[in-house]
């Protein structure tokens, strides 16, 4: 595992590349979102994983990060079998007009502006 890294969007973009992964190879890697709990227990603050899933060689992969924390983190694992890897992040720091609350408004027929 690597050390985590600390962004303020919820949404991001992952994209992973092993110049020396044979063309079978399709898994990267899984990917933990935390967020801190807020609460100092022995010294450390504690993080609750919030949502996880794969992420592959050569694909785009975007995230959106449940809306219950300001702080959170992500964290990759990447399989033993990998020896060398490039993990490449963006963060999403444009407006976010696609909230679930829009969608329901939208389908409801109240549309926002």
């Amino acid at each position: 595992m690597q050390p985590p890294t600390t962004f303020h969007s919820s949404i991001i973009k992952v994209h992973a590349k092993n110049p020396d992964a044979p063309s079978h190879w399709r898994l990267a890697g899984k990917y933990f979102i935390k967020m801190f709990a807020g609460s100092v227990v022995s010294g450390g603050v504690p993080e609750t994983v919030i949502k996880w899933g794969k992420f592959y060689l050569n694909e785009a992969r975007i995230i959106e990060i449940p809306p219950w924390s300001a702080d959170f983190s992500i964290e990759f694992q990447i399989p033993y079998w990998h020896r060398k890897m490039q993990i490449t992040m963006w963060e999403y720091i444009g407006p976010n007009t696609n909230t679930i609350h829009r969608k329901l408004d939208d389908l409801i027929g109240n549309p926002m502006s």
